[in-house]
């Protein structure tokens, strides 16, 4: 209805300007401001997933005497293989734990510089971030799924390694 009368009063000549227009613009905003997160968000996943990668195959290129040790003694590509995702999850867990931890006191500090700020134009302050337990432990999981996404290579190529081939290894 108020678009109505505003396109009225633009058909008759005049400027008009309504709340409907400014929400618009701050939707626009908002999207943009989402598209833009989204994107740092997944180059920091990515980034992550490389690390985990990296760090799992480092793991490996260092443990390659004992995992032939392992096999050597009875222990399957399988064990060999959980060993190593295990210790991925591991990784996503305390990674995420960190996360969670560090996105509340940010986002702690944050809610306390816009309350004061809040405070000093006359308005009442509020609390304006919530972390609520089902995003913790969504949040969580995430990480251990990525952990064991990007710790499944790595973890497949320990298992693969020929004990002879192992026990040699410098």
């Amino acid at each position: 209805r108020t678009q109505e009368v505003e396109d009225q009063i633009k058909k008759m000549g005049f400027s008009a300007f309504s709340v409907i227009d400014a929400l618009q613009g701050a939707k626009r905003g908002f999207l943009i401001l989402d598209i833009v997160l989204s994107l740092i968000g997944s180059i920091a996943l990515a980034v992550s997933s490389l690390g985990i990668m990296n760090t799992m195959v480092m793991s490996i290129l260092e443990r390659t005497r004992e995992i032939g040790i392992m096999k050597a003694i009875g222990g399957s590509d399988g064990d060999i293989r959980r060993i190593f995702l295990i210790e991925a999850s591991a990784i996503g867990l305390f990674g995420g734990i960190t996360g969670v931890i560090l996105g509340w006191i940010v986002g702690r500090i944050i809610n306390i510089g816009a309350n004061i700020y809040i405070q000093q134009q006359g308005g009442t302050p509020g609390n304006l971030f919530s972390l609520p337990f089902w995003l913790i432990g969504a949040a969580i999981g995430f990480s251990i799924a990525i952990s064991l996404i990007a710790g499944s290579y790595p973890a497949a190529r320990a298992a693969k390694l020929d004990p002879i081939q192992a026990l040699r290894h410098d």
